[in-house]
């Protein structure tokens, strides 16, 4: 994964996307607001809202489409409902003001509905639903957008792709977190696959002739996305009724555009002011019935551990994505980013003169010669043949690995090795015996007495300096201490 790309660790993402926000007369606040919405959907596994669309915001601002300067407002409210006016804001403000009223608003009288209109691009709906799901809620949150789904027998597009999250707390941290298009994929992700050049799947998308489309460019260029179901053999009329939905509760309850009225992109220019509508609900399950959160994980665990059809792939529940990028975070220390993502953030940094983000450094692997990667592999067959049984008796780490590198000169292999301060070296550079009995002694001695360290120094060893190898494979085991 780490090939083509870059590891960013997230606070210094954030602090890039504040900066390039601040940059264009943005403030301090809202930029927060935008980084946190933006790297949070990166967060989450939804890479075609994320950083890759920074961008994108940025232009809208910078072409005076959207008024930062410019706060939502309650136009009228009662305890469970609110009708707020986004005064054209950018619509992560529209969405955290609206999802922020709405828990408020549920905590106090179990359920709550707040539409909001005349806001923007609201970035990923998950970032408003987990708002919710932090707060032992369940939240729902809908958006609609510009007129590129082409409804069931549509000849032109009529409603948006028109997104839907739900998210649902369970107990020990787990919870469920749908965030969908109501068509069969977004526009980012069309937009992804040609920045990949990769062919869209049959299904995604048609051309101006409404016949299948996978050419991206295409694609995104006639603006003619398939709802879900993609045909009216395979039930399209569910992704188009869905997509409708979401118009009345964003567009037409909240007095916000709807259809095709919603401004419209066009060349990374919005045509006219996008008048997007927002729709967010908020449930508070104590003022249900009781052990909400573990009937949840119940549920969820029943899936889970449903039966797969491939051994290999385990059955998945909304969510679990979003929790395993977590643990990618952890282990490399940042979210991934691929090269064109890299060069869009250096263009921003050097347009805005700004300082770029900060990138992982990679691990430099260390360089060993054909006699060395020999005397390793030959400890791998040990290894699978059970003859090394102790983890200390490893030169090079389990979860090492190797890569095999060819030029004209020698062949060597890198290894990634791990912290060797455990590693420990004779001090006698005497001639060892090796007959079979003194290398099982040797063995046994080291285990035994190893806490007395008599006769040996501890060493570390700089993760490029060469390990020397070239041994007889009968002293192997005996080297090791």
């Amino acid at each position: 994964m780490a090939d083509g790309g870059e590891y960013i660790p997230v606070p210094e993402m954030k602090r890039f996307v504040v900066d390039c926000f601040m940059a264009v007369g943005v403030s301090r606040t809202q930029s927060e607001t935008m980084s946190d919405c933006i790297v949070g959907a990166d967060s989450i596994g939804h890479n075609s809202h994320g950083v890759f669309r920074l961008s994108k915001f940025v232009t809208d601002v910078q072409n005076g489409n959207i008024d930062t300067h410019s706060s939502p407002k309650i136009e009228k409210e009662t305890a469970a409902t609110a009708w707020v006016n986004g005064q054209n804001s950018l619509g992560p403000i529209v969405g955290n003001y609206c999802i922020k009223l709405a828990i408020a608003k549920a905590k106090k009288v179990g359920a709550a509905i707040v539409v909001a209109n005349n806001s923007n691009n609201f970035g990923v709906a998950g970032h408003y639903t987990m708002q919710a799901l932090q707060e032992g809620l369940i939240g729902l949150a809908f958006s609609n957008s510009s007129s590129l789904m082409l409804p069931t027998r549509a000849k032109y597009p009529i409603t948006g792709t028109n997104p839907i999250s739900v998210a649902a707390p369970g107990i020990y941290d787990d919870f469920f977190l749908l965030d969908m298009a109501t068509t069969v994929t977004s526009r980012g992700n069309i937009k992804i696959k040609h920045k990949n050049c990769e062919f869209l799947p049959d299904g995604w998308a048609a051309n101006a002739a409404c016949l299948p489309e996978t050419n991206g460019d295409i694609a995104i260029n006639t603006g003619r996305f398939l709802p879900l179901g993609s045909s009216e053999e395979s039930g399209s009329y569910k992704g188009t009724g869905l997509s409708i939905m979401v118009d009345i509760l964003c567009g037409v309850l909240a007095a916000a555009a709807y259809s095709d009225m919603v401004g419209a992109w066009l060349n990374n220019y919005i045509k006219r002011r996008a008048n997007i509508g927002h729709c967010f609900i908020v449930i508070d399950p104590n003022f249900f019935a009781p052990d909400f959160e573990v009937r949840m994980n119940d549920f969820l665990s029943s899936i889970r551990y449903a039966e797969p059809h491939d051994p290999n792939k385990s059955v998945r529940v909304a969510g679990d994505k979003a929790r395993k990028i977590q643990e990618v975070i952890s282990e490399h220390g940042g979210l991934w980013y691929p090269d064109y993502v890299i060069e869009d953030l250096t263009k921003l940094s050097d347009s805005f003169k700004i300082k770029n983000v900060f990138c992982v450094p990679k691990p430099e692997p260390i360089r060993l010669t054909s006699s060395e990667e020999f005397a390793a592999f030959k400890e791998a067959e040990m290894r699978a043949s059970g003859s090394i049984m102790h983890d200390e008796f490893s030169i090079i780490s389990q979860r090492s690995s190797v890569v095999a590198i060819d030029n004209e000169e020698q062949k060597t292999v890198s290894f990634s090795i791990e912290d060797s301060s455990e590693w420990l070296c004779p001090i006698s550079d005497e001639e060892q015996p090796n007959t079979e009995d003194s290398i099982e002694k040797k063995k046994r001695d080291t285990l035994s007495k190893k806490e007395k360290l008599s006769g040996f120094q501890r060493f570390s060893t700089p993760h490029r300096e060469e390990i020397p190898m070239l041994l007889r494979l009968d002293e192997i085991m005996q080297t090791r201490y």
